[in-house]
């Protein structure tokens, strides 16, 4: 759990900085543990104005754990300010 005193320290381009690093490593995490294919890649990560973005490239049925993990990052981002977007693209 983020130190929200000492990211309100922070000017706001690093405080930017430090929780897309936060995001990006959490992300890493949700992808190793083994609740969706070994297989699963992240099509796209594009930083935004105010946080990222992730396309996958599987319809949600297919990872719905993966896919409730990711909604409750957004939630938890959301309170640091962060915008998850996520998006799911066919292939």
């Amino acid at each position: 759990k983020p130190n929200l005193e000492a990211l309100a320290q922070l000017e706001p381009a690093q405080k930017l900085r430090l929780i897309r690093l936060m995001a990006l490593l959490r992300l890493a995490v949700l992808l190793n543990l083994g609740r969706i294919a070994r297989s699963l890649k992240i099509t796209r990560v594009k930083p935004t104005a105010t946080g990222m973005q992730i396309s996958l490239p599987e319809p949600r049925q297919r990872i719905s754990l993966f896919a409730k993990d990711l909604q409750r990052e957004q939630k938890q981002l959301a309170q640091l300010g962060f915008e998850l977007q996520i998006s799911y693209v066919d292939v």
